[in-house]
């Protein structure tokens, strides 16, 4: 199980951990690592890609139940719907999957990253976990992490900045597991330049290189969309409602939230 810790770049949040090392250092083997990892990382495609997309029951996971929610029930107590917290729950739809290697569709606004590992992406009506990274968290830490999504989406809302991130009238779980290889390639390095307002036409934006355009500059969209402060500040009221949420008289809990500029 990991510890988590939020150190964070830009509107991403990178998780960082301390971990044990080998000490691969003994120039006499014969083992030839780039062919190890290779290997290594062709078996967990395939673990990885067995994975199917399911609802996700938040009141049957344990970080939620224990944690979360009780959070949810002393603010719901004390005012129907405070700060949101219900309707940002139940308006999206909770999905497990796999995210390993995804390109991260754009009307997410929202991505909390582990090292290179994707843990969750949240959207106005979706919110996606990798079932393996987010399984492999200590159930406190889980907590934290479907906080901080909650937490993170009050601040945007709060900064109005979610605005044409809407999503999309298809169902983009099919799309997103449906991505094979070549096709994460041709979005991550598109191929050749284009003349100008090429993706403009509908019949060719479905194009690696339109599509790779799009997620770029949904990638910048949201590393603009928030500061250093709001990071801080963000981590500090998860702290916060993880520690004294579930006791705390609501004018307290608003109170800090103001302070730290998450609600208005």
């Amino acid at each position: 199980m990991k510890k988590m810790v939020l150190p964070v770049i830009g509107a991403l949040f990178c998780l960082q951990f301390v971990a044990g090392c080998i000490d691969s250092s003994q120039k006499a083997s014969p083992i030839r690592i780039e062919n190890g990892r290779n290997r290594k990382t062709t078996e967990k495609a395939l673990k990885e890609s067995s994975i199917q997309a399911k609802d996700f029951d938040f009141r049957d996971d344990d970080a939620y139940r224990i944690y979360v929610d009780p959070i949810v029930a002393n603010i719901t107590q004390q005012e129907k719907n405070g700060l949101g917290l219900t309707s940002l729950i139940k308006t999206r739809a909770w999905k497990t999957m796999s995210l390993y290697k995804k390109p991260v569709p754009n009307e997410f606004y929202f991505t909390l990253r582990s090292e290179e590992m994707d843990i969750a992406w949240i959207a106005p009506s979706k919110l996606w976990i990798d079932k393996t990274t987010y399984g492999s968290y200590l159930t406190e830490d889980r907590a934290k992490i479907l906080l901080t999504m909650l937490v993170t989406t009050m601040r945007l809302e709060t900064k109005g900045l979610l605005k044409g991130f809407e999503s999309d009238t298809e169902d983009a779980t099919e799309a997103v597991e449906g991505l094979g290889g070549s096709e994460i390639m041709a979005v991550a390095n598109p191929r050749r330049p284009l003349p100008k307002n090429t993706c403009k036409n509908p019949e060719l934006a479905n194009l690696p290189e339109c599509v790779a355009i799009g997620a770029d500059n949904s990638e910048k969209r949201r590393k603009k969309m928030l500061t250093e402060e709001d990071v801080k500040n963000i981590k500090l009221g998860v702290e916060y409602l993880f520690q004294s949420g579930r006791n705390s008289k609501l004018t307290d809990i608003k109170t800090k939230l103001k302070e730290l500029t998450i609600i208005d």
